[in-house]
């Protein structure tokens, strides 16, 4: 589970909206085969939790590795974040 205190749906949304080739991706290509259109844009808004694997798959969907989404959200530890979540992924 992605915890909504670190607001990962708000960043979430703003890099699906200005990162690289992705640009401007709709929230219903993004969601596509992966998560609802709805699930998605309420986890966005804060108010919904988000499964490890979907969070994932939704940031290869818009070309962003896990890795390069904690540093972007300035975690001081993120590898051990990274670690815990693919440990997670791996169960």
């Amino acid at each position: 589970m992605v915890y909504q205190s670190y607001n990962f749906g708000s960043k979430f949304k703003e890099l699906r909206r200005s990162k690289g080739i992705s640009k401007g991706i709709s929230i219903e290509k993004v969601a596509k085969d992966i998560t609802s259109k709805s699930h998605l844009s309420n986890w966005k808004n804060g108010k919904a939790i988000l499964d490890i694997t979907v969070f994932v798959k939704l940031l290869s969907r818009i070309n962003i590795q896990p890795a390069e989404f904690f540093k972007i959200m300035r975690f001081m530890n993120y590898t051990h974040i990274l670690m815990t979540l693919l440990k997670c992924m791996l169960i």
